[in-house]
């Protein structure tokens, strides 16, 4: 008989065991598939010259892990929680805690199980469509196959099993833990206690809502505060501490905000608010915030657990933004090759079918160059360093070929023209003085800067190039070395680089030796090929460089391409799954409070309430409940995208403004269905 009465028990809440199983069917489904594509031996192997594919896949599983942990612990929490009413029914049978923690074991196991077999057969089905779209994203030359890895399948059972051994441990603990009488009624005692306030409540939920805005404030100025108090201390540690303050602000103002400042606010509207006793007016301000007191943690866990999700997809992208930047700036042909092997690269071209079509030779001479430094526009530090010197002939010949160079206009010899890395990249945090001494030179003058827009640095010896005069190229003291930038018509045969790799492969060479001694602002040097040929020095006052002799823009594509699909790949599941398991968490949430709603809702449909109007009050109690987790994910989220536009800069982020509204829509869907059983529970008869 018992047993019937656990089983009817068990059937009577599938409501709540519905969205448990989806959610638990999703996250076993997606750890499943991230496991069995970390084993795929030739997504790896097709994957592997440009990244490590199965370390990337692994953080993300582990992830994952994580997770799912959290998931089912706070839903087992939440079943075992909505049934001690029913515990103490089964205590006043007779039966046991141990009894009862066997057969809630049990129930639980069966459940999981289910979960698990249809979360591996669903993963097994659908790791083809995420591999396909992984392969996609990395533009991988791969045909995807239906793949079983049982390797994955005992790895996610393991990991289940290991879960469920904590499960079967909360559960001993919770029901151990507490006497199974009128548990809810105390516990909505507790809850009431809560709702009538104090002075203290309404200072504590006022510091909620300064804590956000001041943490936003923070958020949206934190460049320029950073770069102010570097000027006036010349201390670095804000680096650290202001973005771990604004944090901190926002986290503790959204478990203040959840906890004091709404009941706060209902409060004031039920005590100033006009016509608040009219048309269920009072019972919603009086639900409402139970309903929140009810679940404030979950539901400030749930916002900040999505928002970071967010800010983790900001920085997958601002990842890809720095790499697509630097490959834009750094690869302006097809093909960089030092030119001595030009004649060597047409020909292995024209042997696999491909074709030169121009080819620009820019001769640097590099040389050594004091300048000032300045680091977030506060820090001065004293530079030698070695600048590759360029003609202005040959640079305007170079930006016939390339119209999105600048023009460079030098009105005499002592003026400069700086094109370096990072100098937009990171939105000016590091800058450089204008004025550049070289040996036995006058010191330039660079009138304009610009982002390395002349080929990758590692080709060069420089940190940047100086567009000069003829003149004061000759002058200079230092080492010239041609470079070629070609054009061609590439192959069109599949794997024509890895064959070209082959024949003439990429390596680090031409290293050149200099030494050099700056005082009195005036700056002397040598450099050359031959370490013999430095005179007047000791081995140990020599400094080398070296650089390479190809870069192929074909290959740092792909490599791009690679490295940008994985991280957005695994960063936009994290975040898609961290935001579907804690709406079912904040539903599941809600769903406990089920049954004493519906006796509420059918006790006022028997004081003559309108369906109508039953229906108006669910729609906005849930609506208090679900808005202002949806308002505090979209502001945390904005405000972190934004201080990541404030260093790095992106046309990009439209992307992770757009998640934003996903995850938001993904949580009114929530908001729809819990509505949906509320009503429909309401309406039974």
């Amino acid at each position: 008989m018992l047993t019937k009465l656990f089983w009817r028990s068990f059937l009577k809440q599938y409501k709540d065991y519905t969205v448990y199983f989806i959610c638990m069917t999703f996250a076993v489904m997606i750890y499943y598939s991230f496991a069995a594509m970390t084993r795929d031996q030739p997504l790896v192997q097709r994957a592997q010259p440009e990244i490590q594919i199965s370390s990337v896949l692994s953080l993300g599983n582990l992830a994952m892990l994580l997770i799912l942990i959290f998931f089912m612990l706070s839903a087992n929490r939440f079943f075992v929680v909505k049934r001690y009413r029913e515990m103490s029914l089964y205590q006043l049978f007779g039966l046991r805690k141990r009894r009862i923690m066997s057969q809630f074991v049990l129930e639980n196991f069966a459940m999981n199980v289910a979960a698990f077999v249809t979360g591996i057969l669903m993963g097994i089905i659908f790791s083809k469509l995420f591999a396909m779209i992984l392969v996609k994203a990395m533009d991988l030359d791969l045909t995807s196959h239906f793949y079983l890895s049982l390797s994955s399948v005992y790895g996610t059972l393991l990991a289940f099993l290991l879960i469920y051994g904590g499960i079967a441990c909360q559960n001993a603990w919770l029901i151990r833990r507490n006497q199974l009488q009128d548990l809810f009624g105390r516990r909505s005692q507790k809850i009431l206690r809560k709702m009538r306030g104090s002075r203290w409540t309404g200072l504590l939920g006022v510091l909620g809502l300064a804590c956000l805005l001041v943490g936003y404030w923070l958020s949206f100025f934190i460049r320029e505060y950073i770069i102010a108090y570097i000027s006036a201390t010349n201390r670095y540690g804000i680096i650290l501490w202001l973005p771990f303050l604004v944090l901190t602000l926002c986290v503790m103002g959204t478990y203040l905000f959840f906890r004091f400042t709404l009941p706060t606010f209902f409060r004031f509207l039920r005590r100033f608010r006009k016509h608040a006793y009219q048309h269920l007016r009072f019972y919603a301000y009086g639900n409402s915030p139970f309903q929140i007191l009810s679940h404030w943690r979950s539901l400030a866990w749930a916002t900040l657990a999505t928002a970071a999700a967010l800010t983790v997809i900001a920085g997958a992208l601002s990842f890809v933004t720095i790499r697509s930047q630097v490959l834009r700036n750094s690869n302006p042909s097809d093909f960089q090759v030092r030119g001595e092997d030009t004649e060597k690269l047409a020909s292995q071209l024209a042997q696999l079918g491909g074709k030169v079509t121009h080819t620009t030779t820019l001769h640097y001479k590099v040389t050594m160059a004091h300048t000032t430094r300045l680091f977030l526009r506060t820090d001065k530090s004293q530079q030698v360093q070695l600048y590759d010197l360029l003609t202005e002939e040959e640079y305007r010949a170079f930006a016939k070929q390339h119209p999105d160079l600048p023009a460079v206009q030098l009105k005499n010899d002592h003026e400069a023209v700086m094109f370096e890395y990072g100098y937009t990249t990171f939105r000016n945090t590091t800058t450089v003085d204008h004025r550049f001494t070289l040996p036995n030179l006058p010191t330039l003058e660079v009138k304009q800067f610009y982002p390395d827009l002349l080929g990758d640095t590692e080709m060069r010896y420089g940190m940047g190039v100086l567009v000069v005069t003829q003149k004061t190229y000759d002058q200079a003291t230092g080492v010239v070395y041609p470079i070629a930038m070609v054009e061609a018509k590439l192959p069109a045969e599949k794997g024509w680089s890895l064959a070209l790799n082959d024949t003439l492969p990429t390596s680090w060479g031409d290293e050149i030796y200099y030494q050099y001694s700056y005082a009195n602002q005036k700056l002397s040097g040598q450099l050359s090929t031959d370490q013999n040929q430095l005179k007047g020095t000791s081995q140990s006052g020599q400094q080398s460089y070296n650089r390479l002799n190809l870069i192929n823009r074909y290959q740092e594509l792909r490599r791009l391409r690679r490295e940008s699909g994985i991280f957005v790949y695994v960063a936009v599941f994290i975040g898609m799954t961290i935001s579907v398991t804690t709406a079912g968490i904040m539903m599941l949430r809600l769903f406990s409070q089920l049954a004493n709603e519906t006796q509420n809702f059918q006790l006022l449909r028997k004081l003559g309430i309108s369906r109508k109007a039953i229906r108006g009050i669910i729609h906005r109690q849930l609506a208090w409940v679900f808005a202002p987790p949806i308002l505090l994910i979209v502001c945390h989220s904005s405000f972190a995208i934004h201080v990541w536009a404030q260093f790095i800069h992106s046309e990009s982020y439209w992307l992770a403004y757009l998640f934003c509204v996903v995850m938001a829509l993904m949580y009114v869907l929530a908001y729809g269905i819990t509505s949906h059983f509320f009503i429909r529970a309401a309406e039974s008869d």
